[in-house]
């Protein structure tokens, strides 16, 4: 499996920087075999697809998890505050990094596509071999 191993800055958006990542090396199909470190500021779409937890406030990153393509990405994300109180959601752009972020992609077999369910309503994953 070839794997992309990369820092996301403080000040940066870690969902962009993901992408950036992922359009630069041309990824078909890839996930996110790790992600940790830190937000200063987070926006997650949570569960209900209508609402935001929006927060400047320093978090933890604790899980890190999603399909990758150039074709569309599905990230998921959970963060921890200073109490230990964890939240995640859908990874939306505005989440910046506070200290450091430390990304680990694996690339796979295939192209991930994002089309329209009408089951779901929403663009859902379709592999191409």
């Amino acid at each position: 499996m070839q794997t992309y191993s990369f820092r996301i800055e403080p000040d940066q958006d870690l969902r962009e920087e993901i992408q950036r990542v992922v359009d630069q090396h041309a990824i078909d199909a890839g996930v996110i075999l790790s992600g940790v470190g830190s937000l200063r500021r987070a926006r997650i779409r949570l569960a209900d697809a209508g609402r935001f937890l929006e927060a400047e406030q320093d978090y933890e990153i604790v899980s890190l998890t999603g399909t990758i393509s150039r074709n569309g990405s599905h990230l998921h994300l959970s963060v921890s505050d200073d109490q230990g109180k964890t939240v995640g959601g859908h990874l939306s752009k505005g989440c910046v990094v506070r200290t450091t972020a430390e990304i680990v992609i694996g690339v796979v077999q295939g192209t991930y596509r994002r089309k329209p369910d009408s089951r779901t309503g929403y663009d859902e994953l379709v592999v191409e071999e």
